[in-house]
């Protein structure tokens, strides 16, 4: 069980370590743009949809957990 946990510790860590590059990697990229000429909609729209994509990870990677939790106590198919 602890081989397990330290999986998902791992396998966790991995994933907020490349979120956080993906995040670093886009604020690299607006730097370039010139706010003024951005519209407040244009930005909250992509802000929402980063959050949504976020989530969509985070989800599937929940389910997967407790996929794998049942398969290894005998409860998967």
């Amino acid at each position: 069980m602890d081989g397990f946990f330290n999986a998902a510790i791992t396998s966790s860590s991995n994933l907020l370590a490349e979120y956080q590059e993906d995040l670093e990697d886009s604020i690299d990229q607006t730097d370039g743009y010139n706010e003024d000429e951005e519209s407040l909609l244009e930005k909250s729209e992509s802000l929402a949809a980063n959050a949504r994509a976020s989530l969509a990870v985070l989800y599937q990677q929940r389910i997967k957990m407790v996929e794998l939790i049942s398969q290894l106590a005998g409860l998967g198919s």
